[in-house]
């Protein structure tokens, strides 16, 4: 088998215990402007099954306004600050759990294009 372009067996001069941090790295997502970040790879491989973990991280603090939501556009986290922010309550924003909550939050005709 071949690896990294390299005969198995091969000596890549590589300690998979060590991790890997490259600090001062922008990342770039297609629709928003590029973010200081802290990249982490590690071993996170067991046995004979060898695998890498990615961990990106903000180098700046957390924002005060943040959400996380699902394909479904379920919202599972709404920070405190973004609930007051949309004079709502972070309860009443999640719907309970409700598939496409998300879309309350976006103004017409967004919300019926979406």
């Amino acid at each position: 088998a071949i690896k990294a372009g390299l005969p198995e067996g091969a000596d890549l001069g590589i300690d998979p215990r060590k991790t890997w941090r490259v600090a001062g790295t922008s990342l770039r997502h297609k629709y928003a402007e590029p973010l200081t970040v802290e990249v982490e790879v590690g071993n996170g491989g067991v046995g004979n099954h060898t695998f890498y973990v990615l961990t990106i991280r903000r180098a700046a603090s957390m924002g005060h306004h943040m959400l996380v939501a699902d394909r479904q556009g379920r919202l599972h986290h709404i920070t405190q600050d973004l609930a007051t922010a949309l004079g709502s309550t972070v309860h009443a924003l999640q719907a309970n759990g409700t598939p496409n909550a998300m879309e309350a939050l976006l103004p017409e005709p967004f919300a019926q294009m979406h």
